[in-house]
């Protein structure tokens, strides 16, 4: 476990996950939309923030220098419609795209950090810090129905509704083998459970 003064931070401090959460508390103040694991531009992207006058700020997240090299490797597509050169709408890519890391991989990532790309990283004490501020790759502005936001919304929406609901029928058949128990217990025992405990 990795130690900050007399503070303890948990190993799992770095996950994506809560790397999401920084972002989300501090990478931009009154955003019209903050997306977690979304695909807007033809990617799921980690973190997506759109201001109030419509620019898209997109952040990938890696957690070790594998991760960070395999983005280059895997998402060809991706990466080569991030760095056109052109400063118009002519393919769906968001304003800004940035990395955020844990601090300790800012310096190996810098080597490698393509010029299209700003940095951020998380610090031990869990602030978000700007390394390299990202450039603007075009001007253009969308609208919700240029990026069809309603039905990728939805989707999204329907995807999460569904996972949890089948933790919910998870609940409900635990509850109903509880009852079962204790209505078990007390035709052996004659005692209900709680008398017991």
């Amino acid at each position: 476990m990795e130690t900050i003064g007399k503070k303890n931070l948990p190993k799992e401090w770095f996950s994506e996950y809560h790397i999401q959460q920084v972002l989300g508390r501090d990478y931009m103040s009154h955003p019209k939309y903050v997306l977690y694991n979304l695909e807007i531009f033809g990617w799921e992207s980690d973190f997506l923030a759109c201001t109030q006058s419509g620019y898209w700020y997109e952040v990938e997240i890696k957690i070790s220098m594998a991760d960070f090299r395999n983005d280059f490797k895997n998402k060809v597509k991706k990466h080569v419609t991030l760095e056109k050169a052109s400063s118009v709408v002519d393919t769906l890519r968001p304003n800004y795209f940035s990395y955020c890391v844990p601090e300790s991989m800012v310096k190996e990532v810098m080597r490698t950090l393509p010029y299209y790309a700003g940095l951020y990283c998380v610090t031990r004490t869990g602030r978000l810090k700007c390394t390299v501020t990202p450039p603007k790759l075009h001007n253009g502005k969308y609208s919700s129905d240029n990026l069809n936001l309603l039905q990728k919304f939805y989707f999204a929406y329907h995807r999460w509704y569904s996972k949890s609901s089948g933790w919910r029928d998870e609940e409900i058949s635990l509850r109903a083998r509880i009852q079962w128990l204790k209505a078990e217990f007390k035709a052996v025992s004659g005692y209900n459970i709680k008398e017991v405990l």
